[in-house]
């Protein structure tokens, strides 16, 4: 079981990885491990506590993490992160 969940991080942060790439971040491999600790504390307290404020706590997280590695979303792209 441990192999398997070994696997799989190591698969989502490389999809993150390739992403953060696409879209242009200096850093992508530590923009892609930043994001993946994010999802997986989201997870994990999730689990933990139910709490329906998990999820608008992983949106900002994720937005001030996306921010720094690429600066302002831009307003006129009309998609929100």
């Amino acid at each position: 079981a441990h192999q398997a969940a070994a696997e799989h991080k190591q698969a989502m942060e490389g999809i993150l990885r390739e992403l953060a790439g696409y879209a242009g971040a200096p850093d992508a491999a530590l923009l892609a491990q930043e994001l993946a600790l994010v999802l997986e504390g989201g997870y994990v307290t999730s689990q933990i506590t139910a709490s329906a404020a998990v999820p608008e706590a992983m949106r900002r997280l994720v937005n001030a993490t996306l921010e720094r590695h690429l600066g302002p979303a831009s307003p006129a792209s009309g998609t929100p992160r």
